[in-house]
């Protein structure tokens, strides 16, 4: 079986990055690695603190909001610039879904502050 260069360089970018195979003399060269990693995103820039995830698992009665009140939830939440604001956004969103919960005939979780995390004191 004779293969020319083109096609095996074809049949490895095929297997190896996932590549198209051009056809004809002209076609252009395949990317190498390195090109490949300078089109990957950014770096986060230095002391911009990380958003805490804010979802189903760190929020109690997260079923019992629209995604628009999800959303405003989670922006108000990464808003917030000190642990005390950010609990008492916490404790303010937990008891309106413990009502909304009491209305459905169903019990909320345990109140958590796990979405306040990335804002609390460094334990030493």
């Amino acid at each position: 079986m004779n293969l020319s260069k083109n096609a095996i360089a074809c049949l490895l970018s095929l297997f190896v990055a996932g590549g198209a195979c051009a056809t004809g003399a002209d076609a252009p060269p395949a990317p190498t690695q390195d090109s490949a990693a300078t089109q990957s995103t950014a770096a986060p820039k230095a002391g911009k603190r990380p958003k805490q995830e804010v979802n189903w698992y760190t929020t109690p009665g997260w079923k019992f909001m629209s995604r628009e009140e999800r959303n405003a939830y989670r922006d108000k939440v990464h808003a917030t610039k000190t642990y005390d604001e950010c609990r008492a956004q916490v404790h303010e969103n937990y008891q309106q879904m413990a009502e909304r919960a009491k209305a459905a005939g169903q019990t909320l979780g345990v109140e958590s502050d796990l979405a306040c995390k990335r804002l609390a004191p460094k334990k030493p």
